[in-house]
């Protein structure tokens, strides 16, 4: 039940039903009996003008007995429970009940210390101040009224009296009303206005349980047994809408749901089947990319054993070097014509000819291996494919191939070491040139650019690269030229990239030639980078 939306509904309107209601009725009652108060109040003030100007000749002559006829004859009326004066020392003076005649009050009473509250009585007190409920012997409720009598002009100066003009106040002038019939009058109000709620209440509550069953309760099980179908894989589920409400407005809304559950489920399965394929796709690039790691991790063993072994051969070239040119001094200071120094000559030409060249392959290897980046710059890439252009378009022109330039428009700019980029760009150049046919070919030398890096791009259209060596063609020492190739300028150039946190990518179809790409970011420089 806790769960029912019906209940959760229910209950708080029902709670503010029964709160605005009940709230009402108290108010209500509350008001009512203040109003019986205010008029049982507004009888008890008339009643005693009434007894102040019925008494006040009789009082002036001083003629007591007639005062007394005059209490006892208003006494008689029905709602006067009883009239009493007091004189100014406590003390009944008159009384509609004789027997009280004579009586001392306590100046401490709840009557009395109204005023009497210091060394002296206050000559007045605020009409609702002077009004006082209490019970009689029998029960009964009682409302009593003091009134002050006042010490009139005409009072103070008859001869037969001796109250001097100082003095305001006479006496106390007791009004005492019975409330027992407006005591009934209100507790049949009460239960007239308890009755008259609960029936509102009962009437209301009926009203809204109906509204709530018929506009709440019925739609939100028609949604949610269509919920429910749809659940179990039914599509078609439609739900009567009968209404213009929000909850109308939901069930069309469900309806175009479930007409688009079903559009979507066939095109689910049209991109499950699209879907496979590009998995298939994308596994061949995640196979190709596990590849390139393959070949990254390689270079780096690579580079850390050519530092090693360049290192390790740097010395003894040398020196094998410098004892070469040694000899050959020496041979110098001996006499001319002898047949031996010639030929002596000639092999050490040879000698200090081929440690150079192996010193040459040293500094490349060592380059291939560096592990740090050169000088940091901005390094405008169009004027250094430019230069590279510049420094290899006489060879281009003697071998009768063409070379064209390509250059960037917009931003060109990356930071690195323009001595290493421009070493890159050549090595890729003159290795395109290579593999141009004799006599006719072409190179394009272009650059292209996005907002994270700048691309350097050379295309030829020589013989290509066949697909079995061209994971190799970065290796060191690999070469397919037949002569004068050391294997070491690729190599040196993904070096090169490497180290400025870039790389380079290669297409080749064999037969239609190949696309060098040197990517290098704008911010470049990686530490550690080989």
């Amino acid at each position: 039940m806790h769960r029912s939306l019906t209940v959760r509904l229910l209950v708080p309107v029902l709670t503010l039903v029964v709160v605005g209601f009940v709230g009402h009725a108290v108010h209500e009652s509350m008001t009512r009996a203040e109003r019986w108060s205010e008029l049982t109040r507004s009888s008890a003030q008339q009643i005693a003008l009434l007894v102040e100007d019925g008494t006040h000749h009789a009082m002036l002559r001083n003629h007591r007995e007639e005062v007394q006829q005059t209490l006892r004859k208003i006494a008689g009326d029905p709602g006067i429970a009883g009239l009493r004066i007091y004189d100014k020392q406590g003390v009944v003076a008159f009384s509609s009940e004789e027997s009280e005649i004579g009586r001392q009050v306590d100046m401490h009473a709840e009557a009395c210390a109204l005023c009497h509250r210091g060394s002296r009585p206050l000559s007045s007190v605020l009409t609702h101040e002077r009004v006082r409920r209490f019970q009689s012997e029998r029960g009964e409720g009682i409302m009593g009224l003091i009134e002050p009598i006042s010490n009139a002009p005409e009072c103070a100066s008859g001869a037969c009296h001796a109250h001097p003009p100082s003095q305001t106040i006479l006496g106390i002038l007791d009004v005492q009303l019975s409330t027992a019939q407006a005591d009934t009058a209100q507790q049949g109000a009460r239960r007239e206005l308890a009755i008259a709620t609960v029936v509102f209440i009962l009437i209301v509550g009926t009203g809204v349980a109906w509204f709530v069953q018929h506009f709440v309760r019925r739609p939100v099980l028609r949604l949610k047994l269509g919920t429910e179908r749809v659940a179990s894989g039914d599509l078609d589920a439609v739900i009567p809408v009968d209404s213009d409400d929000e909850l109308g407005e939901l069930a069309t809304a469900f309806n175009h749901m479930t007409g688009d559950l079903r559009r979507s489920r066939e095109e689910v399965a049209a991109w499950s089947r699209e879907l496979e394929d590009r998995i298939a796709e994308k596994t061949a690039e995640l196979s190709l990319l596990q590849h390139q790691q393959v070949h990254v991790e390689k270079m780096a063993s690579l580079g850390k054993l050519s530092a090693v072994v360049a290192h390790e051969l740097n010395n003894p070239l040398g020196g094998i070097l410098t004892y070469a040119k040694l000899v050959e001094r020496k041979l110098n200071k001996r006499p001319a014509g002898d047949e031996d120094s010639s030929e002596i000559h000639r092999y050490l030409g040879l000698i200090q000819s081929e440690s150079m060249r192996c010193g040459d392959i040293v500094r490349n290897l060592l380059l291939f291996a560096r592990q740090s980046p050169g000088k940091r710059q901005n390094v405008r890439v169009n004027e250094l494919v430019e230069r590279t252009a510049m420094l290899v378009r006489h060879q281009f022109d003697q071998q009768g191939s063409s070379l064209q330039v390509r250059r960037l428009e917009g931003d060109d700019q990356v930071t690195g070491d323009q001595a290493e980029l421009l070493q890159a760009t050549l090595v890729l150049t003159m290795n395109a040139m290579e593999a141009l046919p004799a006599g006719h070919g072409e190179v394009v030398l272009g650059v292209e650019a996005d907002a994270e890096q700048v691309t350097i791009a050379v295309r030829d259209n020589g013989s290509g690269i066949p697909p079995d060596i061209l994971p190799s063609i970065f290796e060191p020492f690999f070469s397919t030229k037949e002569k004068g190739g050391t294997g070491v300028g690729l190599a040196v150039a993904y070096g090169i990239a490497r180290r400025h946190g870039g790389d380079i990518a290669v297409t080749s179809v064999v037969g239609q030639g190949s696309t060098f790409r040197l990517r290098v970011p704008r911010q470049s420089f990686v530490e550690g980078g080989a």
